[in-house]
Formats: structure tokens, sequence, C-alpha cells
């Protein structure tokens, strides 16, 4: 059985309000650019605006990060969600980029971010979706 399948079930899904260390192995950050100040959160940009100093790719690629935390960071950029035809799947896109990239990297236990403006106030639920079908489909 492959590392993929073995990681499935059981699957514990529960709500945190902050980062929890020891208790996951992965940070997935999902939005749409790194213009937001949320304090419990803010840890997470540090590695993503050091990288984009040199690589164009960063905020338009889904790419890993080390952080400060001990824990890789992937960071998993919606785009733009302000055009006419955006709608919030672009949030269930990254989200499904994002978790299949920390499993990639070995993630068992990844811990997925949401971070929306009032754009879309469900995000966080879309996000969950296409992480849980990341997770789900092969």
């Amino acid at each position: 059985m492959s590392e993929e399948k073995k990681m499935r079930l059981p699957c514990p899904i529960f709500p945190v309000n902050g980062p929890k260390q020891g208790t996951f192995d992965y940070y997935v950050l999902v939005c749409k650019d790194l213009d937001w100040s949320i304090p419990a959160w803010d840890f997470l940009k540090t590695p993503i605006l050091e990288a984009a100093k040199v690589d164009k790719a960063v905020g338009v690629e889904t790419l890993v990060f080390s952080c400060d935390q001990d824990l890789p960071v992937v960071y998993a950029p919606t785009g733009p969600v302000n055009r006419d035809y955006d709608d919030v799947r672009r949030y269930y896109d990254a989200a499904v980029n994002g978790i299949k990239r920390a499993i990639k990297g070995g993630s068992r236990c990844p811990l997925l971010v949401t971070i929306s403006k009032d754009t879309f106030p469900n995000a966080w639920s879309v996000s969950l979706l296409g992480a849980l079908h990341a997770l789900y489909v092969v």
C-alpha cells in the first residue's frame, strides 16, 4: 500500500485558532497574497517574503519553504480573485495543490491555513473541501 493511501484513514479533522507545535508536520497556507496581518499566523509570511526577493515563482506556483517554527510551509497562492470571472473555486484549487505538495514532501498531518479577506467569506470551507478532495482522490 502506498504512503498516500496509508495516510488517509483515519483522517482526523478539527479547527484551530492558532499554530500548535508538535501536532502537525506541515503548514499549508492558502491565500490570495501576503497582504494581511494576523498576529498568530504572521510567522508564516517571513520565509515566503524572503524567498520572493530572489524567486519570481513565489506567489505564482505552489512552493515549499523552511520556517522558523521547524515545520515546512507550503504556500499555495490562489492568484487573483477580483476579476469578473474569478470565484471561490480558486481557493479550492489552491488547497488541492497545497495538500498534494505537502503529501509529496512527506506530510502525514498537514495543517491547512486559509486566509481570506471579505471577498469570499466561505473560502475556508471551500479550501477544506479542496484539501479533502486531494486526500481522497489519487
